[in-house]
């Protein structure tokens, strides 16, 4: 018996101090300072010189740990699978973003040459009307392919959904399997406190009281876990598909736009180039206020997400990580009191209690940072669109002015359909800009994490938390 002991202790050892030394190695930001250490003096080590008679209290209590361990393994899984990098996706939307500017520029800078060429002599422009064509064919082509490539990036990404749910790792499977560990936990917490019930030693009935207070901690910490990552799932992915259909929504209604200033150029009927102005009024004030409509449509899918949370697992404390510390502390002392010693499962489980709570406190830490970033991001976006956008409602605006107001004054529609495109480069040269920056900077974050990986509570902890529980057996 002795020697079973002190095997589980090595053994539950050594898979803290691989833990806690792994999370210590590769840290990220702010999260490399807190990072947890096992120590010999941090680790509280109950009273041992007597084993308690095993009244079904302790196998009751390594049953509920284990299906603890299992949520967070559920929830591993779940976050590794929707934040994995799909490097091909990112190559391919550098190809959408670069090319599609790229042709856009192309057309724009066409345009607004030859327009600025003939604004004074537009009978002569109209001679050579195909050098005026020529610039808003290729922008044409650029909205085509806009619309052509994120269609099929939708498609793909949905084929993607489709993929996961059969691997039972979608947002509705997931919550189904963890609303399941939670009625058997629920069950077998009760189970355990009948036991507890029926102790009739009075200090020994305090103390696995207060276990039992720690065994709750630790299910409401998982439980908070998985909500956080619920709602992330559930925005990021409201996001995405918002994003694909709000850049398609922008192109779409860009086509019918160069379709008819192109025909008002062909048919020289300015009153069409005029009534072009107006698909790109609509295409400019999508783009405009994209991220913005982006976020509201997360938060209000992040709301009924929390909603559907609380109806499932009603309100998870906030301060469980803190109260954890409270109830282990006074667990120590209890231990330490007059006729209560306890055995080895014990401490190897008040050991485990503590692991688990490290964890799960620094993956919320680092959910916390990435919330931080995708705030600053959100900001960068509203100044990027809105240049973006702004510039683009310039341009339709300039054109409607062209072809309604100056409809019979040639020279003065030939200058404003120049200004036009002339403003208008500036959205389309930030567009061509920005990808070039998106993809060099992801091809340096990449080559970056390679040579020195983030420190990532969740990419690790599968197979640390199947140690724990084989440590536990």
């Amino acid at each position: 018996m002795m020697n079973t002991n002190v095997s589980k202790r090595i053994a539950l050892s050594a898979a803290a101090a691989i833990l806690f030394t792994s999370q210590a190695v590769a840290p990220i930001q702010s999260l490399a300072a807190e990072e947890p250490v096992l120590t010999a003096s941090a680790t509280p080590v109950l009273s041992a010189s007597v084993t308690i008679a095993d009244n079904g209290v302790d196998a009751i209590s390594r049953d509920i740990l284990e299906k603890e361990l299992e949520i967070i393994r559920t929830n591993t899984d779940f976050r590794n699978n929707y934040t994995k990098t799909d490097r091909g996706q990112q190559i391919r939307n550098s190809i959408y973003q670069i090319g599609g500017a790229g042709l856009a520029n192309a057309g724009d800078i066409t345009l607004m040459s030859q327009f600025w060429r003939y604004n004074r002599n537009p009978g002569l422009g109209l001679q050579n009307r195909g050098r005026l064509e020529a610039g808003l064919i290729i922008v044409l082509a650029a909205y085509s392919a806009v619309v052509a490539a994120y269609s099929g990036e939708y498609i793909i990404d949905q084929v993607q959904d489709l993929q996961t749910r059969k691997k039972g790792l979608d947002s509705k499977t997931t919550l189904n399997r963890v609303i399941a560990l939670n009625k058997e936990l629920t069950a077998l917490l009760s189970e355990r406190q009948a036991l507890v019930d029926k102790t009739t030693d009075a200090n020994m009935k305090e103390f696995w009281t207060a276990e039992g207070k720690i065994l709750e901690d630790c299910r409401n910490l998982t439980l908070a876990d998985f909500s956080r990552l619920y709602v992330d799932y559930r925005k990021r992915h409201a996001v995405r598909d918002l994003t694909t259909l709000g850049t398609i929504a922008v192109g779409a209604t860009g086509i019918p736009g160069t379709i008819l200033v192109l025909r008002g150029v062909q048919q020289t009927n300015l009153k069409k180039v005029g009534g072009g102005g107006i698909p790109f009024e609509v295409s400019a004030g999508i783009l405009t206020v994209a991220p913005i409509l982006f976020e509201g449509g997360g938060r209000i899918v992040s709301k009924s997400a929390r909603a559907k949370l609380a109806n499932a697992f009603g309100q998870v404390e906030q301060n469980t990580i803190n109260q954890l510390d409270t109830d282990a502390n006074k667990l120590v002392a209890l231990s330490k009191q007059p006729g209560v010693t306890v055995g080895q499962p014990l401490t190897e489980r008040l050991q485990a209690y503590l692991v688990c709570k490290k964890l799960l406190e620094s993956r919320q830490r680092k959910m916390d940072l990435e919330a931080a970033a995708a705030k600053r991001k959100l900001m960068a976006d509203i100044i990027s669109y809105g240049i973006k956008g702004g510039t683009q409602l310039g341009w339709g605006a300039l054109l409607m002015n062209a072809g309604y107001k100056y409809n019979d004054k040639p020279t003065t529609a030939f200058r404003r359909v120049a200004q036009a495109a002339t403003v208008n480069e500036v959205s389309w040269g930030s567009w061509l800009l920005e990808g070039l920056a998106t993809g060099a900077n992801q091809q340096i974050a990449s080559y970056k994490h390679s040579k020195n990986p983030d420190y990532d509570p969740f990419k690790t902890s599968s197979a640390k938390i199947d140690t724990i529980k084989a440590s536990l057996k």
